[in-house]
């Protein structure tokens, strides 16, 4: 960026941007700075599974810009700790199917704080990570004029305003002949003091599980699994093959029946359409799922990309 040395990657749709810049050996340090903006420009409805049935009167369509930085150190050659910070808007809006006395959770913004440690070596990678996360407003949603109501308790809206969350990660890279290879990634998740809109969930862009994205299924803790198979020739052609397998635990289902599997299965592609001009296309079906609501349900992204240099 103008011979700054800062790296930076815009991806702007009408309605959506997601941009990252960094800046490695930052001021001739071995530190590395990065930062990330992501503005959503249209909603998303978010209801919750019960009984293997979307529930569609609590119903609630949710959007979110954030802005984050972190700031990483490499060390001992295979090593990286990295501190980041984010500030997140989340707003919340009626579906037209939500029911009228269903109390719509309070606009908010979140901050967050995290830590996240790294180790690669041999094509071998573990991460490990946990943030803990502040709503700025945290009110009454949901039928606050049923005291049996969970979302009524003033104690447990008071403990779900600040939340905490971690992961881990283990992936091992396999390379195969003529620019094949195969990846292989386990990562369990956790947490305390979630709520249904903390809660983790798949989506397309920070958990994918193929097929499942925009789905209702949450989760406060679980295992998912991720086999893929990709293949390049040269620069003009990308391919992958994905199959994704999750076994997820929902702690505020009602009777809490244990767990729940998912697996997904999705191919991609990327070529070259012109000078500085790229298409990428990218399609997931949901081929087992504990709820039958969403066996066979299909999701495709098609993207254009314009390159500048």
């Amino acid at each position: 960026l103008g011979g700054t040395g800062i790296q930076t990657n815009v991806l702007f749709g009408g309605v959506l941007l997601v941009a990252t810049a960094g800046k490695p050996r930052l001021g001739g340090s071995p530190f590395e700075l990065s930062a990330n903006l992501y503005a959503q420009g249209f909603t998303g409805t978010d209801r919750p599974v019960r009984d293997e049935v979307e529930i569609e009167r609590e119903g609630v369509d949710t959007s979110s810009q954030a802005f984050s930085m972190a700031l990483g150190l490499p060390f001992a050659d295979y090593w990286k700790v990295k501190a980041a910070g984010s500030y997140e808007y989340q707003g919340y809006s009626h579906d037209q199917e939500t029911a009228s006395r269903f109390v719509i959770p309070t606009d908010t913004f979140v901050s967050t704080l995290g830590l996240e440690g790294e180790f690669n070596k041999s094509a071998w990678t573990v991460k490990a990570s946990a943030q803990t996360s502040r709503r700025s407003r945290w009110e009454c949603w949901g039928f606050c004029d049923d005291p049996n109501s969970p979302t009524a308790d003033r104690t447990a809206l008071r403990d779900a305003r600040d939340y905490v969350r971690y992961e881990a990660t283990v992936s091992k890279d396999f390379f195969l002949p003529l620019n094949q290879k195969v990846l292989a990634t386990v990562t369990g998740y956790g947490g305390g003091d979630l709520d249904r809109f903390s809660q983790y969930r798949f989506d397309f862009f920070s958990n994918r599980l193929r097929g499942f994205a925009g789905s209702g299924i949450r989760y406060n803790n679980g295992v998912k699994a991720t086999a893929q198979y990709a293949f390049n020739i040269g620069s003009v052609i990308r391919f992958n093959a994905t199959l994704d397998h999750a076994r997820v635990t929902d702690r505020l289902a009602p009777g809490d029946d244990g767990d729940e599997r998912f697996t997904g299965f999705g191919l991609s592609g990327q070529t070259i359409m012109g000078p500085n001009l790229m298409i990428q296309v990218d399609w997931g079906v949901a081929i087992g799922s504990s709820v039958a609501e969403y066996r066979g349900d299909q999701e495709i992204f098609v993207t254009l990309l314009r390159l500048f240099r």
